[in-house]
């Protein structure tokens, strides 16, 4: 049996109204940063927003300044992130490495925001659709353009996804779900240890 990770968040569904786009992580090349902004400098209907720091920042900073529908916001305290995550359209997660369990996908999940993520690792098995989320193909940038702009295009799958990522998360993530697991472990070792 595996216990997956878990956030301690309300879980809640999207209303599709957000505002932006999202994106909340290390600005590193394994992260997908460069991916992501090749991917945004096509897209002027919803901006998007760059929360963190690492080695890329000047580079971020950078296409900050050649794309208005860009904003770096830096690294920010973790409720400043959660707010951020109700308020989005998404949540970007194009890693270029096998990550098994984002805690930036928990989060979105729990405040009830899609995920766009690249088809790589654990999230190929996570993000689908009934789940409340978007693949591309990793490192892909216009199949992660093309994946953002039919997201922002269509508000009912918005809404839709982001009332199945609250759902996915609370019957797969939430505390509750976690110390459940956590006890039939617990259990299973007891009983093996009499055995």
């Amino acid at each position: 049996m595996i216990k997956p990770n878990f956030v301690d968040l309300t879980p809640q569904a999207s209303s599709g109204e957000g505002e932006y786009i999202l994106f909340v992580g290390r600005l590193a090349e394994y992260k997908g940063i460069r991916c992501l902004l090749k991917a945004y400098a096509g897209i002027k209907s919803l901006p998007l927003k760059i929360i963190g720091d690492g080695p890329l920042r000047e580079e971020v900073k950078r296409a900050v300044g050649h794309n208005t529908h860009i904003e770096f916001l830096g690294r920010i305290p973790s409720p400043e992130v959660i707010s951020f995550m109700r308020g989005a359209a998404c949540v970007v997660i194009p890693s270029e490495c096998y990550e098994h369990m984002p805690r930036v996908l928990l989060e979105s999940f729990a405040c009830g925001v899609p995920v766009i993520g690249s088809d790589i690792g654990a999230m190929r098995e996570i993000i689908d659709e009934s789940k409340g989320g978007l693949l591309f193909r990793a490192r892909d940038t216009g199949d992660l353009r093309d994946i953002i702009k039919r997201l922002i295009a269509d508000k009912d799958l918005r809404h839709d996804l982001g009332r199945r990522a609250s759902a996915f998360y609370h019957t797969h993530f939430s505390k509750e779900k976690n110390f459940e697991i956590f006890m039939e472990i617990y259990k299973k070792a007891l009983f093996s240890k009499r055995s």
